[in-house]
């Protein structure tokens, strides 16, 4: 499969439309604002809303302002409440027009992986030191 480069207005075209027909639609993550439950470089597999809208804890494709947002609904009403697990604060309110599908599934890149695996044994190795 070969990875195109998009902008957020084509991402966000090319994904509503495959979604709106009730497709998948696959893309590579970017940032950490969703760490370590997505981390950069992570495949992410999105698929469409229910019926009812997302629900609370759902990771979703939403539109903002300052651009594309892969965050978690944290909050609902007239206006969703979404904000990045790795960020602090509220996080931002978005209309429910500007929510396009829901994460399915999230596929690990193979350098995350290899620096969870890092990470893992560092405090693993921090722990036995702290021991001795």
């Amino acid at each position: 499969m070969t990875d195109l480069r998009l902008d957020d207005e084509r991402l966000w075209d090319l994904a509503a439309e495959v979604i709106g027909k009730g497709g998948l639609f696959e893309f590579r993550a970017r940032g950490y604002s969703m760490y370590p439950c997505i981390a950069d470089g992570d495949r992410v597999k999105l698929g469409p809303l229910a019926a009812s809208g997302p629900a609370l804890g759902e990771i979703v494709l939403a539109r903002s302002a300052s651009g594309l947002r892969l965050h978690r609904v944290v909050a609902q009403g007239k206006c969703l409440r979404l904000r990045g697990d790795a960020q602090p604060g509220p996080g931002e309110e978005i209309g429910h027009g500007n929510v396009c599908g829901r994460v399915l599934a999230v596929q690990v890149s193979p350098l995350q992986r290899c620096l969870r695996r890092l990470r893992t044994l560092l405090r693993r190795l921090n722990t036995w030191i702290h021991r001795s």
